[in-house]
């Protein structure tokens, strides 16, 4: 695990802690949400503009819970692994569906090579109307 550098800085009355990791010129930043631990990078170098990145992503972050938004937002890819294994193992555990095995296959063979690189929140209607004709 990367060592963080001595230069920590508190934002947002204390919610959020920007730093420095050792080894990347870019600085990090540390916060809370319904007390799971997030952690983003600023991509910034400066100082000023690194803490003005640091509030739009913690504040976005504090938009999305209040307005029941995903907080985390993962790509296509990540959800479908997850199903994956979840399919995977009821079937091993002897519960699962005789459909479970095409529903792997879909996903393995058509689903995640045409939209494992998108954002799960990004698909919408036009997007499945482009991976259908495809």
């Amino acid at each position: 695990m990367a060592q963080k550098s001595d230069d920590s800085i508190h934002i947002l009355e204390g919610k959020a802690i920007l730093y420095k990791r050792v080894g990347t010129p870019a600085w990090q930043v540390r916060y809370r949400i319904d007390g799971k631990k997030l952690r983003n990078t600023t991509h910034e170098t400066d100082l000023d503009k690194a803490k003005s990145r640091a509030v739009d992503i913690v504040m976005n972050a504090m938009f999305r819970k209040k307005n029941d938004l995903p907080v985390i937002i993962k790509r296509f890819k990540a959800v479908a692994e997850l199903a994956i294994k979840r399919m995977t193992d009821a079937n091993e555990a002897g519960h699962g569906k005789a459909t479970y095995r095409s529903y792997i296959l879909a996903l393995q063979n058509y689903h995640i090579p045409y939209l494992g690189s998108y954002l799960i929140t990004n698909l919408d209607y036009p997007m499945l109307e482009r991976f259908s004709n495809w």
